[in-house]
């Protein structure tokens, strides 16, 4: 069985491949938040994003991991969130993605980028 990390570099390569943008990979442990990695991905429009997100969840499925939660994806949005408990990985449209600025929250952890 593969590691959480092998499991979030899995995900990221997945993503890049699908022309996903921004990709990023935070180690959140030493945080104690309810998750040890934040994947953040930006997609290019509506489609895009709904396309990455069904992608990414059949093919992580192909490799025996599920989301313990996932927004639905067939549904139009701008931020869709898929959390596999050891990680937890947020699409955004761009506009969305500067809004949020998750990075903010995460600065001080160890990244991957992709």
């Amino acid at each position: 069985m593969a590691d959480t990390q092998e499991w979030v570099m899995n995900a990221l390569e997945e993503l890049g491949e699908r022309k996903a943008e921004h990709l990023v990979a935070y180690d959140v442990k030493p945080m104690g938040i309810f998750t040890d990695w934040v994947v953040l991905a930006t997609a290019t429009s509506d489609v895009h994003i709904r396309a990455l997100s069904r992608y990414l969840v059949d093919r992580l499925a192909e490799a025996g991991q599920t989301p313990r939660f996932a927004r639905r994806r067939d549904e139009p949005s701008h931020w869709v969130v898929l959390d596999y408990g050891d990680f937890v990985v947020h699409l955004f449209l761009a506009e969305s993605r500067a809004h949020y600025h998750l990075e903010a929250l995460y600065k001080s952890c160890a990244s991957i980028t992709r």
